[in-house]
Order: C-alpha cells, then structure tokens, then sequence
C-alpha cells in the first residue's frame, strides 16, 4: 500500500471512532432522560434510539473493515544504509573481482627489508606506492630507500581471481624492478581484503635467479588507500 493509501486509512478510521462516539454518547444521553416518571418521554424516542443503534451497528461494521484492511497491510523492510569509511576499499567490488576497486593511489607498508645482493647491506624502504588508472590492470610504482636509492614509475599488475570462493587480488611486478642504482627481484603479492575493507593484508613471493619462487612472507605487506 502506498504513503497517501495509508494516510486516507488513518483518517477514515479516526472519523469512524469519533463518530461512534459521538453516537453512543447520544444514546447515552437519551437513555439518561429515562426514568419512571418520563416513562412516555422515553417511548416518544424509541425511533430515535433505533436510529442511533443502527447507526453505531454500521459504524462498527465500518471499523472493523477498516482493522481488517491494517492487519492485510504489508509494509516494505527498509534495510539500513551502513555508511562506508571514504578511505576503505569498496567491499563490493573486490568481492566482485571489479578492477576499477583499483582506481587511483595506493600504499603499501612492509615488514621487511632488502638486502643488496653484491654487498650484502640492508636498506630500508622509505615509501612504497601503486597508482591505477581508470579500469586498467596495469599500474605504475614508486619505491624510495633509506640510502636515497630510488625505483619511479616501474609497471605493476593488479589482477584478482577466486580462490576458495574469495576474490584475492594478485600484484606481480611482471620483471625485475629498475632502480636508480640497482634492481629489484621480481615480487609477486596475494592480497586478502581485511573485514571492514579498512585496507589488504598481503603475502609476498620473490623470483629467485634459479627460475623458482620462494616461500610467500605471510602478511607482511598491508595494502590502503593513499590518502
């Protein structure tokens, strides 16, 4: 039933009981008058009580068509809107595998260092992000070390598939990434999306130089929107 279908209900019942009332309250008052003494006065508004039986009869019948029409009435379920953090990742999409989840900057925040092949030192990362633009799977990054070394606009890919009924997306550098003053081994990141979609817990894999991958870093990388 719509809104202004359910509004003209309300008023017609309202007009219902207020006239029932307004009837039995007459009744009443006329049976008042009755006593012994007017015994005549009392036959004279017999017709007049029947009138006014007949009248609340009908109003009754009316009400209770009127309770009949409420208790059939089948009002929609309203789910509520959660309102999603502006900075989480879009639950929908991922869970679709939409890779438009991907649009625009990301951080990428880890718990390891590297270690330089030919000297054996270990850098920190300063800063690590990924940018997407519009619906396309490749992406570019952004690597800074603490030793001023530097990895800019190096190509990135973001795919994501199902695994056990879950959408994972997949980040694989494709080849070894190209620094200022060195390279990367090729990494490739399965990232699961965290309850709450405030950001991606993902492992990571290195491509070693005898053509085998290695055992995956469990959660060591967390993927958010760059803000």
């Amino acid at each position: 039933m719509q809104k202004p279908e359910y509004q003209a209900l309300l008023v017609k019942a309202s007009i219902m009981l207020s006239l029932t009332f307004v009837a039995i309250y007459s009744l009443k008052s006329i049976l008042a008058d009755c006593s012994i003494v007017s015994l005549n006065k009392c036959q004279d508004k017999d017709a007049e009580i029947q009138a006014l039986e007949k009248s609340i009869s009908s109003l009754k019948d009316e009400i209770y068509l009127i309770e009949t029409q409420f208790s059939e009435l089948s009002c929609p379920v309203i789910e509520a809107q959660v309102q999603q953090d502006p900075d989480s990742i879009d639950i929908n999409l991922w869970e679709q595998g939409n890779i438009e989840v991907l649009q625009g900057c990301w951080e990428l925040d880890w718990k390891y260092e590297m270690t330089r092949v030919l000297t054996g030192e270990i850098v920190g990362v300063s800063s690590w992000d990924v940018c997407f633009k519009g619906a396309g799977s490749i992406g570019t990054q952004n690597l800074y070390f603490e030793d001023g070394d530097r990895c800019i606009n190096q190509p990135i890919l973001g795919e994501f598939q199902k695994v056990n009924g879950s959408s994972k997306l997949f980040l694989d550098d494709r080849t070894d990434v190209t620094c200022v003053n060195s390279f990367i081994y090729r990494r490739k990141l399965s990232c699961d999306l965290v309850q709450g979609g405030s950001y991606a817990k993902c492992s990571t894999s290195v491509l070693e130089r005898d053509g085998t991958w290695s055992d995956p870093s469990p959660d060591n990388v967390r993927l958010s929107k760059k803000k």
